[in-house]
């Protein structure tokens, strides 16, 4: 996705008929990561090592542009 296609509140997968999304919690200006902005995404029922729960991350915008390829429906 483009940069500017990622927005606080909407939730994005990587591919179609995706088991899970993460959806942007927050985006804040960070000039040290990639795309100059600050991340912090969130996304539940992702199961990891049996695990199922909310689960929280954070990364640069043009790397979670990167793996968002689609906004979830």
């Amino acid at each position: 996705m483009r940069i500017d296609d990622i927005k606080e509140g909407k939730s994005y997968v990587r591919r179609l008929n995706a088991t899970y999304f993460r959806t942007v919690e927050m985006i804040v200006d960070a000039p040290s990561r990639p795309g100059g902005k600050l991340v912090a995404w969130s996304t539940e029922g992702f199961a990891v090592a049996n695990r199922a729960a909310k689960m929280y991350g954070k990364c640069g915008i043009k790397t979670f542009a990167a793996w968002a390829r689609a906004e979830a429906e």
